[in-house]
């Protein structure tokens, strides 16, 4: 729908027309919209309050919320809003580690608190910009474009290409 302005509005409205597509109103059902428009308008609105009333669920201890914390479309109760995204986070990246394994790539070291994940295309030639927890979650449905490496073959491997 594209924007009209108000007066195109009233126009429209002294004619007996619908303010979004110009056809013929039905004045026994609404002022100022077809049947089919309004119609579409009534499903947009139903479709909001049916977003709205949906049960939220805390993501760390799973009771149902009737008000709670959300950070990037992850729900939490209260007394888990502080910790509740650290423990989303692990849980992901133990999944990340389960699929790409638990040792670096070049080396085989294996202490988990010294190894990264690394993008073997680098970011500057794919040209996009990802955030961790998406890259996270394109590697558990299986893609190969990166491995985890310790910090030290990551730093080594810095200007270097396709490694």
């Amino acid at each position: 729908m594209r924007h009209i302005s108000y007066s195109q509005r009233l126009e429209r409205r002294e004619l007996g027309l619908c303010y979004r597509c110009s056809r013929p109103v039905d004045t026994t059902r609404s002022v100022g919209w077809c049947s089919d428009c309004l119609d579409k308008r009534n499903q947009r609105l139903q479709l909001k309050r049916d977003r709205e009333t949906i049960k939220k669920v805390c993501f760390t201890c799973g009771i149902e919320l009737v008000r709670g914390f959300a950070k990037r479309g992850i729900s939490f109760c209260y007394e888990h809003r502080e910790n509740g995204y650290k423990i989303y986070r692990e849980e992901i990246k133990q999944q990340v580690f389960e699929v790409l394994g638990k040792e670096c790539a070049k080396c085989g070291f294996d202490d988990l608190r010294a190894l990264q994940l690394d993008h073997i295309i680098p970011v500057k030639e794919t040209r996009m910009r990802k955030t961790i927890l998406r890259i996270h979650k394109e590697i558990i449905a299986g893609s190969q474009d990166y491995q985890i490496l310790c910090a030290n073959c990551n730093w080594i491997k810095g200007p270097r290409r396709y490694e």
